[in-house]
């Protein structure tokens, strides 16, 4: 069984991604809407090195939500959220766990 993958969006820079788009002029949210306007309701954008799931449609937003709640749940382990997370000791910052 072959996993698919959310497309990802195009005009992404090499080392910024997609962050020169949601700091410019428009408001992010405008942005992000026409960006699924353009690639769908479901599409992955680049944050710096990580990539981020983008969900414009609600049914998708709700099954992710309750559905695949778990697999949604996490952060990313970087060394800055280990360090500004006091080792992932934040909520914020901690990764799905037992200290959820």
């Amino acid at each position: 069984k072959k996993k698919r993958r959310a497309p990802e969006a195009g005009g992404a820079w090499p080392v910024t991604g997609h962050l020169h788009l949601l700091g410019g002029p428009e408001p992010p949210h405008r942005v992000l809407g026409a960006m699924a306007d353009k690639y769908g309701p479901i599409f992955t954008i680049k944050m710096g090195v990580n990539r981020a799931l983008v969900v414009s449609n609600w049914e998708m937003a709700k099954e992710c939500l309750t559905t695949h709640d778990k697999v949604f749940a996490s952060r990313p382990k970087t060394l800055a959220m280990e360090i500004f997370g006091y080792n992932f000791s934040m909520f914020g910052f901690s990764p799905y766990g037992s200290y959820w």
